[in-house]
C-alpha cells in the first residue's frame, strides 16, 4: 500500500506524461485529481474491503495472443534468436517476407515481443520500400515498452506492395542470463484502399551534444509539411538523459500552438499521445520539436554524468526523435 500510495502521489502510476494544460488525449490513463485522492484517502484508512464479491478471489483470464483477432499476415522471426548472457548487443537486422502475392493496404498492426526480459524495441521497414523525409526506410510500424498499438486512423492505411520483404530491426538487451527470442508481428488487411494514407513523420535532431553534467542541455528540430495533412497523434523518443519534449505548429500565418507537452519523459514508458480531435495541418505548416536533456548526477538513470554524450544507438547514448503521426490525402 505504502508504494501505491507514492506512486499515485508523485504522479508516476498510472504512467501518462503529457501536460494536462496543453491538448487533450483520447487514450489519456491518468487519474484526475478526484480519483487519486479518493484512492489515497483509503489507502490512509487502513485500504478498508468494500461490499460485494471479492474480485480477487479468481485470476482473470489471460489476455488473448492478439488482441485485434487473427491477424492476416503474421510476420515470425524465421528462427529464435540468441542472446548472450552480458554485453552490449549491436542492432540485428532480419529480413522476414510477407508472403502476399499482390498489393495490399494495411490498416492495423500489433506487435507481440517474444520475450519481454530482452526485448529493447522493435522496428519494421518494407525493403526497397517508400523513403520518409530524411531519405531512410520509412518506418512501417514501431514497438517499444508502453507502446501504442492498434488500428491506424479511420480510413487510412499503410501500401504493402506484391510479394513485400520486411528489414526487422531488433534491438536485445542483456539481463544476466541468456534467453531466447521469436517476435511476431500481425498485420490486418483492409478490403479495399482507404482514402488516406498514414504515416509517421519522424522530426529529428541528430548533431545535438550533451556536455558533462549539464542538466538541462537544449535541442530543437522542424519539419515543413509541403501539402496538407491531418495530425492524429505524437510520440516522442529520447535515452536515459531524456527530461522534456514538446509538439507545436507554426502556422503560415505564423501562429504556434502547443499540441503536446512531455515536461517529464519516462524513457521506461515509450508513449503515444493520440489527439481527442485530430487537427487539421495546412501546406506550410512548420512542425516545431523542442526539448532537454539532464546529463546531472541528479538524474538516477544517467549513465554517465562526466560523458559528452551524442547521438547513438545504444541507450547510454541518446537520441533526439519525435514522430507526428498524419494521415495524406492519396492524390
Amino acid at each position: 500500500r505504502s508504494e501505491i500510495l507514492e506512486e499515485v502521489g508523485e504522479g508516476h502510476m498510472p504512467p501518462w506524461h503529457a501536460d494536462p494544460r496543453h491538448g487533450q488525449f483520447a487514450n489519456d490513463i491518468s487519474l484526475p485529481p478526484e480519483r487519486a485522492a479518493k484512492l489515497i484517502q483509503w489507502i490512509g484508512a487502513g485500504a478498508p474491503r468494500g461490499d460485494g464479491p471479492d474480485p480477487l478471489t479468481e485470476s482473470p483470464p489471460p489476455p488473448p495472443d492478439w488482441p485485434l483477432g487473427q491477424p492476416d499476415i503474421i510476420l515470425r522471426l524465421p528462427k529464435p534468436q540468441e542472446i548472450p548472457a552480458t554485453g552490449v548487443l549491436k542492432y540485428r537486422h532480419i529480413e522476414v517476407a510477407a508472403g502476399n502475392p499482390t498489393e495490399a493496404w494495411v490498416g492495423a498492426v500489433w506487435v507481440r515481443p517474444g520475450n519481454l526480459k530482452v526485448v529493447h524495441h522493435v522496428l519494421a521497414r518494407i525493403k526497397g520500400g517508400p523513403k520518409d523525409h530524411t531519405g531512410s526506410n520509412a518506418m512501417f510500424v514501431g514497438w517499444a515498452p508502453g507502446a501504442t498499438l492498434g488500428k491506424f486512423p479511420e480510413n487510412s492505411g499503410k501500401l504493402l506492395p506484391a510479394k513485400t520483404k520486411f528489414d526487422i530491426e531488433m534491438h536485445y538487451t542483456t539481463n544476466g542470463t541468456p534467453q531466447t527470442d521469436q517476435t511476431e508481428i500481425g498485420l490486418y488487411l483492409l478490403k479495399e484502399k482507404p482514402p488516406l494514407r498514414y504515416e509517421s513523420v519522424p522530426v529529428i535532431n541528430d548533431s545535438f551534444e550533451i556536455r558533462p553534467g549539464d542538466p538541462q542541455s537544449q535541442a530543437q528540430a522542424m519539419y515543413g509539411f509541403k501539402q496538407p495533412a491531418t495530425l492524429h497523434s505524437v510520440t516522442p523518443h529520447m535515452h536515459l538523459r531524456g527530461r522534456t519534449m514538446k509538439f507545436e505548429t507554426l502556422s503560415p500565418e505564423g501562429r504556434r500552438e502547443v499540441v503536446a507537452s512531455i515536461p517529464r519523459y519516462d524513457f521506461n514508458w515509450q508513449l503515444t499521445y493520440t489527439l481527442a480531435q485530430p487537427k487539421k495541418i495546412p501546406a506550410g505548416t512548420w512542425a516545431v520539436l523542442t526539448g532537454s536533456f539532464d546529463n546531472s548526477p541528479r538524474n538516477p538513470a544517467n549513465p554517465d554524468p562526466k560523458k559528452t554524450v551524442r547521438w547513438g544507438d545504444q541507450s547510454f547514448d541518446e537520441m533526439f526523435l519525435g514522430w507526428y503521426n498524419v494521415t495524406w490525402a492519396q492524390d
